[in-house]
């Protein structure tokens, strides 16, 4: 099949691929969406169309197709990760806050509760910042930015509520990519490098 032919093949035989569902209870951009256990979707801080940093969440019910607030964040944060933990918690890591200082907080959102409750911080405060869990449900954040591109990395341990460092990426990346390998690794790509 030649590429051609690949744009041509819906997604979803006999249906348009996008459909309009409800809208979300506020306006935002640079959040995260993560998809939950039972088939919903937390959306967690980002910015209002002003530029300021929400501490708002909500759950999109893809039975329903609407979109329903639940437990605020600590704190206010855009640009931050989000990543699902094998008991089903979310970590939420790093970001901007209301005044566009970088964050090295974390916190944890519990989906039984709908609640978000702290946990340790990260050593360096990360924008942009690229995460990924691993097999043993460790989480990976690495690079970013604090003003500058990072090329340091750490892993958050569910077990202690501790992030560690675990070295450093090859080069400085602020917004890269990350994707778990079958075989247990990740791999970090892309990014804006640091420049002379």
């Amino acid at each position: 099949m030649c590429s051609s032919d690949l744009r041509r093949t819906p997604l979803f035989p006999g249906s348009d691929p996008f459909v309009v569902v409800g809208s979300m209870t506020a306006a935002r951009a640079h959040h995260t969406a993560t998809l939950l256990f039972d088939g919903k979707v937390l959306i967690a801080g980002g910015e209002d169309e002003l530029g300021r940093a929400l501490d708002s969440a909500e759950l999109f019910d893809p039975a329903t197709d609407t979109f329903s607030p639940t437990g605020s964040l600590n704190g206010a944060r855009a640009y931050h990760t989000a990543t699902m933990l094998n008991d089903g918690q979310v970590l939420i890591a790093g970001g901007r806050d209301q005044t566009g200082r970088p964050l090295a907080t974390a916190e944890l959102y519990d989906p039984k509760q709908g609640i978000f409750t702290t946990t340790g911080s990260m050593a360096a405060n990360r924008v942009n910042a690229a995460a990924a869990g691993l097999f043993d449900g460790r989480v990976l954040v690495a690079g970013g930015s604090d003003g500058q591109p990072l090329a340091t990395a750490e892993v958050y341990e569910p077990g202690s509520g501790r992030f560690f460092s675990v070295g450093s990426l090859s080069v400085p990346r602020e917004s890269p990519s990350a994707a778990k390998l079958r075989d247990g690794r990740i791999l970090i790509g892309g990014g804006n490098a640091l420049s002379d």
